[in-house]
């Protein structure tokens, strides 16, 4: 597969260039890349991600076609199992939120909603090891509460609410905070930097910047 032209950008020049471009939020794209995706007045698309960084693609349309072809090879959407609530997880929010402290045998006083908290959770994911975070976290009996909790926590510090959408596949319910700017967060990608990064991924860290990336955008 032939990846289309583009660069990574640092965060200070992602700033300058929506200061200087015209450009308009592409939310389709964005909900395809789990990021905020922009569209440029060259044709062009700028991705920025939680840590403020971002990635220049030249065209759009190489971006879109290379998009396309991914999804034709990958497998099904991973949350319509991670997530089995389907449409219904927002109004599970609380019973969810109320499981994550002892799926992850944590005290539920130490689940505050605020960002702070996440520091017990990125801990709990240390006292796991690398070699359990698929089992034992990326299940739908964890995953599921994880992501209610990260997405509380993104809706008290945003004042947001959720919205539930369907996902690229069109079947897939997929549960987002949306702030009352239009912003919106997914709370659900936490999967990515689960999978990527193991017992060194940072939950705080990932909803810190996720937060901070969207509020210099808009």
């Amino acid at each position: 597969m032939k990846r289309p032209k583009s660069k990574a950008i640092p965060a200070r020049e992602v700033r300058r260039l929506l200061e200087a471009t015209e450009h308009l939020t592409d939310d389709g794209l964005s909900r395809r890349c789990f990021c905020q995706v922009f569209d440029l007045a060259d044709g062009g698309a700028l991705l920025v991600f939680e840590n403020g960084r971002g990635r220049l693609y030249q065209s759009k349309d190489a971006l879109c076609s290379m998009l396309d072809e991914v999804e034709r090879q990958s497998p099904a959407n991973p949350f319509r199992e991670l997530l089995p609530q389907g449409a219904a997880f927002a109004n599970q929010v609380p019973k969810l939120v109320r499981d994550l402290p002892v799926r992850l045998g944590l005290e539920a006083a130490e689940l505050n909603g605020t960002e702070a908290s996440l520091d017990r959770i990125d801990q709990a994911l240390r006292r796991l090891g690398a070699s359990k975070i698929s089992s034992r976290i990326l299940v739908p009996e964890v995953f599921a509460p994880l992501t209610a909790y990260v997405g509380e926590v993104m809706r008290n510090a945003t004042g947001g609410r959720w919205e539930m959408r369907r996902g690229s596949d069109g079947q897939t319910w997929e549960p987002w905070i949306v702030d009352p700017l239009g912003r919106y967060y997914a709370p659900f990608a936490i999967f990515k930097e689960l999978f990527e990064y193991g017992k060194s991924a940072s939950i705080r860290g990932f909803v810190a910047g996720t937060i901070r990336s969207h509020l210099l955008s808009g």
